[in-house]
C-alpha cells in the first residue's frame, strides 16, 4: 500500500480509496473515516480527474463496507462554481446536497 503512517491508537492511509478502505473493512473495520475525494466536474488536480455520480456512489458504498457500527465519516466535497442561472452571478451547484441524499437512500 502507497503512504502509510501509524502512532498511538491510530493508521494513516494515504491511496486509492479502493484500497485503504478494502484493507479497512478486512481487519474489522475503524471508527472515523475522513476524505477529500475530487470535486464532481470542477476540478482535474492536473491528472484529468473528475468525479461522477456513479463514482460517488462507489466511495459511498465502500465508506458504509469499512466502518463499524456508530462510526462516522467525514467526506469534504463541494460542487463547480457557474453561472448556473443566468442574471444571478455565479453560485454553487447542488452535487453535495444529491450526494448525500443517494447515501441516506441507498445505504442509509
Amino acid at each position: 500500500m502507497a503512504n502509510v503512517h501509524h502512532g498511538a491508537g491510530w493508521t494513516l492511509y494515504r491511496a486509492d480509496y479502493r484500497e485503504t478502505l478494502a484493507r479497512v473493512a478486512e481487519t474489522g473495520g475503524c471508527d472515523l473515516i475522513a476524505t477529500s475525494p475530487p470535486y464532481c466536474d470542477a476540478r482535474t488536480y492536473g491528472a484529468g480527474v473528475s468525479w461522477g455520480m456513479e463514482d460517488y456512489a462507489a466511495l459511498g458504498d465502500a465508506v458504509f463496507a469499512a466502518l463499524r457500527p456508530g462510526g462516522h465519516a467525514l467526506i469534504n466535497v463541494d460542487a463547480p462554481v457557474r453561472e448556473w442561472r443566468p442574471g444571478f452571478g455565479t453560485e454553487r451547484g447542488f452535487h453535495p446536497w444529491r450526494l448525500m441524499l443517494d447515501w441516506a437512500e441507498r445505504i442509509g
